[in-house]
């Protein structure tokens, strides 16, 4: 009897073993269909015997993120342009590269769309044999890497642009500075393209610099077009667009007056109904800038005057995570009023790095990207993924203790500049 009662249990025990598993992995199976992989941090380089460098990242679905910039096939120009898709562990899962790209931190971006596309926008030379001729293409591809379509702008007239936002319809638009032949010079301008890569509409604003610039989609549908003016004051502008591309507003705001130059390097929408602006002011250094204003364009605040171009993510109380670009990577958390809660530094002592871009993945972290800097001729293209507090934990030598700490950023540092009486 007794033996008898222990095979029972011993099947017993099996069955729920068994059932138990089943159920286990049955759970797992409807984790992976309904949220993304468990997070993980990651550092990973992309180095190789030829040059490569990153600009520009989002994120993706599944946690993780694709990345452009541009790739030397050979030891000799012209680059090509390289987009790099990783998964949430940052492995690589493909890359793809096209010819004839263009050299400069302010000529490429990439974005996510609604239905897990992917835009890229980059420069390219359109000329034939060894001339120069700078136009753009946009690219849209699906999450496997596969073409669906392409197009090119500038065959006539140069074009530059960085700035690029997914839409809702499937779409994007993008945009930048063009030559305008009636005005005899480089106009800010944006172009909305439908799903097909149809033009829609297009839009032209005041004369810009062919450097920095920044869109993005409104909760609303419109559209924000950050970019730096040459006319009716230097400086920055900042301009609301309705779905039909018909500016609704336009503000300026200029820093340390007509000897400065401020370049955008990102516009995000705030969650608690603002607006962030982030970029460079160069008066002899760059100097990185962060500027919140309401949901009309009104200046609420302005943070600057640490070294490096800023770009920033917002943050789910109405600040702002910051990435500033100079020899290491620092990040500093500001709240809605603009106080600084945080400051992290990112890197190895002794290692020089750069970093160009940053983006919230879908799991509330983020990825940056940028370059290792090895020697005077040799660097490493990077990916990096910290958790939401910056820090990197399972690389303990990447978080460094930082010497040296922004507990004061210059305030109030832009101005509003009058505009011609366009839109309101």
């Amino acid at each position: 009897m007794k033996r008898a009662a222990f095979v029972i249990c011993i099947v017993l025990g099996v069955c729920v073993f068994v059932l138990g598993a089943s159920s286990s992995m049955g759970a797992q199976k409807k984790a992976k269909v309904s949220a993304p992989p468990a997070t993980t941090t990651w550092f990973k380089t992309f180095g190789g015997p030829n040059f490569k460098v990153l600009y520009a990242v989002s994120h993706t679905a599944d946690g993780g993120c694709v990345a452009v910039g541009y790739a030397f096939a050979s030891k000799f120009p012209p680059p090509n342009l390289w987009v790099l898709r990783l998964n949430a562990r940052g492995d690589k899962l493909w890359e793809r590269t096209f010819p004839k790209a263009i050299h400069g931190s302010s000529f490429y971006n990439v974005r996510l769309g609604p239905d897990g596309s992917i835009f890229v926008l980059a420069c390219k030379n359109l000329a034939e044999g060894n001339s120069l001729r700078d136009g753009l293409r946009v690219i849209k591809m699906d999450d496997t890497g596969r073409v669906i379509w392409e197009k090119e702008f500038g065959k006539e007239v140069t074009w530059y642009g960085n700035a690029l936002a997914a839409t809702a319809d499937g779409g994007c638009v993008f945009g930048g500075s063009r030559f305008n032949k009636a005005r005899n010079r480089d106009t800010g301008w944006v172009i909305k393209l439908d799903k097909q890569g149809n033009v829609v509409w297009e839009t032209f604003l005041e004369s810009a610099q062919y450097e920095g610039s920044a869109l993005t989609e409104t909760p609303d549908h419109h559209y924000l077009f950050a970019y730096t003016a040459i006319e009716s004051g230097e400086g920055l502008r900042v301009a609301k667009l309705d779905a039909a591309g018909t500016v609704v507003w336009q503000r300026g705001y200029s820093s340390f007056g007509k000897n400065s130059s401020d370049v955008v390097q990102s516009i995000v929408c705030t969650r608690d109904g603002g607006i962030i602006v982030s970029g460079g002011t160069t008066l002899g250094v760059i100097k990185g800038f962060v500027i919140k204003l309401d949901a009309e364009g009104k200046w609420l605040w302005d943070r600057g005057g640490v070294t490096g171009r800023a770009s920033a993510c917002p943050a789910d109380d109405g600040g702002a995570y910051v990435l500033f670009c100079q020899d290491y990577l620092l990040v500093i958390k500001l709240d809605r009023m603009g106080t600084m809660e945080w400051v992290r530094m990112l890197g190895e002592p002794r290692v020089r790095y750069c970093g160009y871009d940053m983006d919230e993945t879908m799991d509330g972290h983020f990825v940056l990207v940028g370059s290792q800097l090895l020697s005077a001729i040799k660097s490493a293209p990077f990916v990096m993924k910290v958790d939401k507090n910056a820090r990197i934990p399972s690389m303990p030598k990447l978080n460094m203790d930082p010497s040296f700490r922004p507990d004061t950023m210059t305030k109030d540092i832009f101005k509003p500049v009058a505009l011609p009486s366009r839109g309101k």
